[in-house]
């Protein structure tokens, strides 16, 4: 039996980046994003939400970051606050 074809326009990243979900009523769900594209992620949840369900997403990256921009040399930056 063939494998399924991907259907995803960009490939998907394995990370683990914490995540606090936010549903319409109820408390904040902490848990965190397994992979990652550019068009979509996917988050691990502890039950199976209905789909059209609104929620927003609070994530929060924490890196030291190396940049060369033009002929200045590189130039350290400490990023956080993803939303």
């Amino acid at each position: 039996m063939d494998a399924p074809q991907e259907r995803r326009q960009y490939p998907r990243v394995k990370v683990k980046i914490p995540v606090e979900l936010h549903l319409s009523a109820g408390s904040p769900q902490h848990t965190s994003i397994d992979e990652i594209s550019l068009c979509g992620c996917y988050i691990e949840t502890m039950m199976g939400y209905s789909q059209g369900l609104a929620w927003s997403v609070d994530a929060s990256v924490k890196a030291l970051v190396t940049t060369r921009v033009g002929d200045d040399g590189p130039t350290d930056a400490l990023g956080k606050n993803l939303r």
